[in-house]
């Protein structure tokens, strides 16, 4: 049976960064498929973070597309812009960060993490 999850059935989980909402996961589905995957709103950010000040790594590939605003990804020694339309992977292993890069809103973006 297909079983339909959206934004209001999850959990919301905000910090001064980012809101997201964990959709497709062992939890919600009942079965753990190999991968989990959600939305996230990535908050504005007056302020660059420093490499020193990025998020951390994962221990598997991030794929995301970004489906609306402008942000940009941040890695060590790199910064790169996004925008609604945008499809990236961050490998395992490496150091990001995510953020808007306008006063407008968020750039919302669907990802999805993949076991190896």
């Amino acid at each position: 049976m297909l079983q339909i999850i959206t934004p209001d059935d999850v959990e919301t989980n905000d910090n001064e960064t980012r809101t997201s909402w964990r959709l497709l996961n062992a939890d919600t589905l009942g079965i753990d498929y190999g991968a989990r995957g959600g939305l996230i709103d990535y908050k504005f950010r007056s302020e660059e973070p420093t490499d020193e000040e990025l998020g951390g790594a994962h221990e598997h590939p991030e794929y995301y597309y970004v489906i609306s605003g402008s942000g940009v990804v941040g890695l060590p020694g790199e910064r790169v812009p996004i925008k609604g339309g945008s499809a990236f992977v961050i490998p395992a292993g490496v150091r990001h960060s995510i953020w808007g890069s306008s006063e407008d809103g968020p750039v919302t973006a669907f990802y999805v993490s993949l076991k190896r």
